[in-house]
């Protein structure tokens, strides 16, 4: 595939809003997210869970396609854990106080 036109303008855009973010202790190093939407082909650029605000750097930041595709790097695992372990947290939560079952993620891959 073929690198977006604009991937390094956005990806440096990124950083530097989470720099900022950071800085202003609007956020702290590891929590939230973060993503900008690239102009060239229809994906974002990413903030991975387990990514500091102030450790972002372009070799770090995921590329995720609309249509669900993940970009290859060596985040990609982290994210998608983070994902599934958010989602199932949260679909508990929203669920009520039900017990939900120990899932081991390496089994999965």
């Amino acid at each position: 595939m073929s690198i977006p036109a604009d991937l390094i303008d956005k990806k440096d855009a990124l950083i530097a809003t989470a720099k900022r973010c950071f800085d202003l202790r609007l956020q702290t190093n590891a929590g939230g997210n973060l993503s900008v939407r690239l102009d060239a082909i229809d994906a974002i650029v990413i903030k991975p869970s387990g990514i500091g605000f102030n450790e972002c750097t372009r070799d770090n930041l995921q590329v995720v396609h609309l249509d669900g595709t993940i970009e290859d790097s060596p985040f990609t695992l982290i994210f998608i854990v983070s994902v599934t372990i958010f989602a199932r947290w949260y679909t508990a939560t929203a669920l009520g106080p039900q017990d939900m079952p120990a899932q081991d993620w390496r089994s999965h891959a």
